[in-house]
């Protein structure tokens, strides 16, 4: 068996949301160096990625509901971070 890191939705919609715990900023350095270390051993990066279209048909339910909109594919805010990229 090999590990591999799974990374899941650092992107800037979810980074910029009000009371991130730990915030963005702690966070990010953080997962740049865990990063950093796992690419320089040769181990498998993987990026899951949350994407919906423009006009929103494939959001979540709840989001829906919520009239939430975001990581619409295309945008900076479906991105990840240059650093973490």
């Amino acid at each position: 068996m090999r590990p591999a890191l799974l990374l899941v939705d650092l992107q800037n919609d979810f980074l910029d949301r009000p009371g991130l715990v730990p915030s963005a900023t702690e966070l990010l350095p953080r997962v740049a160096a865990l990063l950093g270390q796992w690419r320089a051993r040769g181990l498998p990066v993987l990026h899951v990625h949350t994407l919906f279209r423009p006009d929103g048909s494939d959001r979540m339910p709840h989001w829906k509901r919520a009239g939430t909109v975001a990581c619409v594919a295309g945008t900076p805010g479906a991105a990840a971070p240059a650093s973490v990229a």
